[in-house]
């Protein structure tokens, strides 16, 4: 048959698209709507590519089987036939119906050859030749790792309107530079018109925080800030990372959490850790946590020994561990922390605690936890201060720590937790521990 006028269609719809109304509100509309095509175009560059050369490829397809089809059928019909050849037409041979089901055939032969070869190649598994970054740490199983961890991973100075910040930039960024395993507070809190307000009730752990640190008189404060910021007590209750306080500074959980599934779907040669102090149920924070596209990388296997070897979890792609402070153990892969991690105190107000034995007395955990958590940070709340960073994060100050508890505790740190993460030579002390430094 004689194929649709394909450019007579599109000439004609050309026509009517680059038609000027002749009412001046179909014109203001017309114009908008273009402003927001063109918007659209440049903002999806990459689809709207694709899907020209799909349209173009299809139609230039479609001109070569319509020609086949006609060749096949052994005769065109044109606006000036008689009717004695449409009729002639209309009654196809069983020579020329043969040959027409025979081009069909092949055409949709060739495209399913086609889509074969296109789906085996972007099924192909991408080559993972290292883990974490090096060739010798594939073989290790993942207590025997250390892994560069920051402390807050949230509190960035990075992230809009957070105040008193504890790391340089945000979890993407520290992702990138070589962080492996990120220690994150999610909170409840209602965002107001000039902020996120901490939802008090809910959440016992700000609580217990303000409380712990600044008394009765602190909670009070931190009441009159909410209401300062246009909080009644009403709103939509949702997990925003804070530490503990999210009026000084909150980014969503959801957020957070997407920036960690972006790094992991864009390196499946590497294992991140994900440390959570939960004053969050576990039943919102776990479902959080697979609602933003985690869950095909959750490490669901048992807690070790033995552990897993990071090129046993790439292989698996269940490269994600997440731990929880309070309330972790259910779903399994929510892991209660402290059954499987050993730490050190975590309150030093001056550098020079952290030179003493007592820096490395035992805290919270197991003392036959497989994973033992360095925590490395001056506390100066409200502000952290880069310069302790500066001098607590340096090499030798840093590695002359580890190899004091290493000496005390009987075992290696290997989440080794710090402020303001680009001070100092963290990632240098991490590879040293690990032999590829």
């Amino acid at each position: 048959r004689e194929p649709i006028d394909v450019g007579g269609l599109l000439a004609r719809g050309w026509g009517h698209v680059s038609a000027t109304p002749a009412r001046t509100s179909l014109r203001v509309l017309r114009a908008l709507l273009l402003l927001a095509v063109g918007v659209w175009i440049v903002g999806n560059r990459d689809l709207v590519l694709d899907l020209a050369a799909l349209a173009v490829g299809a139609f230039v397809v479609y001109l070569g089987a319509a020609e086949l089809m006609r060749l096949a059928a052994g005769a065109v019909r044109t606006d000036r036939a008689t009717d004695a050849a449409r009729a002639e037409e209309a009654d196809l041979s069983g020579s020329a119906l043969a040959r027409i089901a025979l081009v069909g055939l092949l055409l949709v032969g060739g495209f399913v050859a086609l889509g074969f070869v296109t789906n085996e190649e972007e099924a192909a598994p991408a080559q993972v030749n290292t883990c974490n970054g090096f060739v010798e740490l594939c073989d290790r199983p993942l207590d025997e790792v250390a892994f560069a961890a920051t402390h807050n991973s949230m509190s960035a100075a990075t992230y809009d309107n957070w105040f008193f910040a504890q790391q340089e930039r945000g979890i993407t960024e520290q992702l990138n530079d070589g962080v492996r395993a990120l220690l994150i507070d999610p909170h409840y809190g209602v965002e107001t018109p000039q902020g996120v307000a901490t939802d008090l009730r809910s959440d016992t752990g700000s609580r217990q925080k303000i409380e712990a640190g600044l008394g009765e008189q602190g909670v009070a404060a931190a009441e009159a800030l909410r209401r300062q910021i246009g909080f009644d007590g009403s709103g939509e209750r949702e997990i925003f990372l804070c530490h503990a306080f999210c009026e000084v500074g909150a980014i969503r959980f959801s957020e957070g959490l997407r920036e960690i599934r972006d790094f992991l779907a864009a390196n499946p040669g590497e294992v991140v850790i994900l440390s959570l102090e939960d004053a969050t149920s576990p039943e919102e924070t776990s479902a959080a946590i697979e609602r933003a596209g985690l869950g095909p990388y959750l490490y669901e296997g048992a807690n070790g020994p033995p552990w897993p070897t990071l090129r046993e979890l790439i292989d698996s792609d269940q490269r994600l561990v997440v731990m929880a402070e309070r309330d972790g153990g259910t779903p399994e892969w929510y892991r209660r922390q402290f059954l499987i991690t050993q730490e050190t105190p975590y309150r030093f107000t001056e550098p020079e605690q952290l030179t003493r034995p007592s820096s490395c007395d035992p805290n919270r955990g197991r003392s036959d936890a497989g994973f033992f958590l360095l925590n490395h940070w001056v506390d100066t709340s409200p502000a952290p201060r880069p310069t302790n960073a500066k001098i607590v994060n340096a090499r030798r100050f840093l590695l002359d720590r580890i190899r004091m508890c290493e000496e005390i505790r009987g075992l290696q740190p290997n989440l080794i937790a710090v402020d303001f993460y680009r001070e100092g030579d963290l990632f240098g002390v991490v590879d040293e521990l690990n032999g590829v430094g």
